[in-house]
């Protein structure tokens, strides 16, 4: 392991590092498209347009994952059977059958080229397979309605608040991320992790200070808390869906995450779309629709929700749910810039609720970025931990936990002394299903040689396969090394 010690800058920014820079790039990203969708819901909603059908607009539109789904996996079918088709009509050209060796009794040798084609087929069989699409149904299914509500919940406290507000206040769902991390996913509960934490947190509360004590009117005022309650309603769901998406879906590059999303949007489409029917049919009032707010809302659903949520499951995949979600911390500055740019929000009306944002602010990003170094430790200490786990059961085995073939031949000795224990518990009956016929032993090498008699066989097993110590020491083993885990 490189021991190299690095510059500060270099554990908050990991250039040498891809998978974790292509994670925060992600969340650079989602950070400007929400913050700029925030000031795009509160011009929908002042146009009439209820917070409940734009949310349902918005997330039904995750459907289109689907056909984009079957389309992707249509064309890499077509240039895997290509790939294949070419392959193939290589190892044709290259197997030539007059060149190939034979042995003495007539059977034909396999070639260099066949033996390596049937290791690669076995890796290739060992790699995980996609995640079955039932499994990401049934994750759909619980994530669905925590991920409607969350956005619902964050969608009334933009009629209420302002975007900068709405904005820090949806920070907190780092600490509730967190808490429910520790709690469903065994995340290492660290002092220094939690320290930053509770930076977001003080950061929050200085905000929503500047927001509700410098309001001179107090209707505006109560709207205000109103809509803070409803943003804090939203982090706490939000916490819980994030945590569920690391829990439920598996954490690599073969999860569908589109089909994923395909299946939440249809959910949506199909259980709150019938919902709202009921209501408008029974004269609940729903607000008012046009083409025009009908097509800012298909187009917010198309970037904030199709595109930037993609992005930011991929994030969580990446560097784990409370770093992803400390990572949103940065849309602070955006909102506190576009807020002041385009907007004439309460918090500049007076010089003290002016610099409490500022702070707050200031204060939040803190946070978000010890939150990431803390992160990065934790996941160099886990895989400190793992490597001396690995080398400690090595040196008890004897072999390489990595080599399949040193693993096969260390357990076949100890599989052969187990079969005269066999024969004298079953007697005849195990002898007979176990010896093998004259031709299967010509060509089964040395698991053959072994089986055609006891005393060969035992003549040939090693030490660790009559010492009745063996698995003893193992469990000691695995138990001192998970020892240092404490």
């Amino acid at each position: 392991m490189d021991s190299t010690p690095r510059p500060p800058w270099a554990r908050v920014l990991p250039l040498s590092d891809p998978k974790r820079l292509l994670g925060l790039s992600f969340v650079l990203a989602v950070a400007v498209i929400w913050v700029g969708a925030s000031f795009v819901v509160q011009g929908i909603q002042e146009q009439g347009a209820h917070p409940a059908v734009l949310t349902f607009v918005a997330n039904s539109l995750f459907a289109v994952y689907v056909p984009i789904y079957y389309l992707n996996l249509r064309w890499r079918q077509r240039r895997q059977q290509a790939a294949a088709a070419a392959a193939h009509a290589q190892e044709r050209t290259a197997l030539v059958p007059a060149q190939v060796p034979r042995s003495e009794e007539g059977d034909t040798v396999p070639s260099p080229l066949t033996f390596e084609s049937g290791q690669n087929g076995e890796a290739a069989s060992l790699a995980a397979p996609p995640m079955p699409l039932q499994q990401l149904f049934r994750a759909a299914l619980v994530v669905a309605p925590l991920w409607y509500c969350a956005q619902l919940a964050f969608n009334m406290s933009l009629a209420r608040t302002s975007v900068t507000s709405n904005t820090i206040l949806s920070s907190t769902s780092s600490l509730f991320t967190f808490l429910f991390a520790v709690a469903l996913l065994a995340e290492a509960f660290t002092l220094w992790k939690l320290g930053f934490i509770l930076l977001l947190v003080a950061g929050t509360a200085m905000v929503t200070l500047a927001d509700g004590k410098y309001n001179g009117d107090k209707s505006a005022a109560h709207q205000s808390v109103a809509g803070d309650m409803l943003c804090l309603l939203s982090a706490v769901i939000y916490g819980a869906y994030t945590v569920s998406i690391r829990k439920l879906l598996r954490e690599d590059e073969e999860t569908p995450m589109t089909m994923f999303f395909g299946f939440m949007g249809m959910l949506i489409l199909f259980t709150a779309g019938p919902l709202l029917l009921v209501l408008w049919l029974a004269g609940v009032g729903l607000g008012s629709m046009t083409w025009r707010v009908l097509g800012l809302m298909v187009a917010k659903g198309l970037l904030d929700n199709v595109l930037s949520d993609y992005l930011w499951a991929r994030s969580i995949l990446l560097l784990g749910p409370t770093i992803a979600t400390s990572g949103l911390a940065l849309q602070v500055p955006l909102a506190v810039l576009l807020d002041a740019l385009l907007r004439s929000p309460a918090w500049m009306s007076h010089a003290g609720s002016t610099v409490l944002t500022m702070v707050g602010g200031a204060v939040v990003l803190c946070g978000f970025f010890g939150v990431n170094a803390a992160g990065e430790d934790d996941e160099k200490t886990r895989h400190t931990v793992w490597e001396e786990r690995q080398e400690a059961l090595q040196r008890e085995l004897g072999f390489d936990l990595e080599d399949p073939e040193g693993e096969a031949g260390h357990h076949a000795p100890l599989a052969s002394s187990d079969r005269p224990r066999r024969e004298l518990q079953f007697g005849d009956e195990a002898r007979v299903h176990t010896a093998p016929s004259s031709s299967s032993s010509s060509s089964s090498g040395r698991g053959g040689q072994l089986v055609n008699g006891s005393a060969a066989a035992g003549d040939r097993l090693s030490p660790a396969a009559h010492d009745p110590t063996v698995h003893e020491r193992l469990d000691k083993a695995a138990l001192a090394a998970s020892g240092k885990m404490d």
